[in-house]
């Protein structure tokens, strides 16, 4: 979409004048300049760069505040001076909706080009990016009761970190309360952090945790060849205040 917009005054003279254009608006030159918005400085007046670095400062009015920063566009005007130096006092501006999708396409085909130099950029997106959505025992929290425990049975959990836990035999029921940062294998290992940043990879049992939700994990402690682990029985999302979080 082009859009043209006059200012106050513009359209003024214009009601005045009718449709007749008077002699001294077309003798007038007016000062034209195509940029962007680089800086406010104060009021209506903001900094404007060119595309070959020039800085100009514009009274860009009442339409300032509305104009979008990053997006080039055409400002029309009479230069003035004040106590700040040269001045552009726009009368007309013009400028084309931007792309939303050229700068992520234009992105895109740096990346699918080969690279002479510097660091390669690699997307990578979590193995379970695409996971449906996760079905819960409950219907207004994330809950999977893997086991089908009662709650007394749950009482009987230990809880603590996973550093606390490292001290404990195999077999040792314990819960902690972390969140989901990680997919190790789609669909069966999920990596955990609780409190205390302490990273633990979890088998889920047939359960799936969104990233970044921050539940109250109940299971088994295992050992395996490369380490320790936890077997789901239960798991429930909750929400914490931020300074319980750290």
């Amino acid at each position: 979409m082009h859009i043209k917009i006059w200012t106050v005054a513009a359209l003024l003279s214009l009601a005045v004048a009718g449709n007749t254009v008077g002699a001294t608006d077309v003798n007038r030159e007016d000062t034209t300049f195509v940029g962007e918005i680089y800086e406010w400085e104060s009021g209506d007046i903001y900094k404007m760069k060119a595309a070959s670095g020039q800085v100009i400062r514009v009274d860009l009015g009442e339409y300032g505040g509305r104009l979008l920063h990053r997006t080039p566009f055409s400002v029309s005007g009479e230069m003035s001076r004040d106590t700040g130096g040269p001045l552009l006092v726009m009368h007309r501006m013009e400028y084309t909706d931007p792309d939303p999708f050229a700068e992520y396409f234009a992105a895109l085909r740096r990346l699918q080009e080969p690279q002479s130099a510097g660091l390669a950029l690699t997307q990578v997106r979590d193995k379970a990016f695409d996971h449906e959505n996760p079905v819960s025992d409950h219907p207004m929290i994330y809950q999977n009761n893997v086991k089908q425990l009662s709650a007394s049975e749950l009482a009987a959990y230990q809880k603590g970190s996973i550093q606390s836990f490292t001290v404990l035999p195999a077999g040792s029921k314990v819960v902690f309360i972390g969140r989901a940062i990680h997919t190790v294998i789609d669909r069966e290992v999920m990596r955990f952090w609780d409190t205390e940043g302490q990273a633990i990879d979890v088998q889920m049992n047939g359960a799936y945790c969104p990233l970044g939700q921050r539940c109250i994990v109940y299971g088994t402690w295992e050992q395996r060849g490369t380490g320790a682990y936890i077997q789901l029985d239960y798991m429930e999302s909750l929400d914490l205040p931020a300074e319980d979080y750290r």
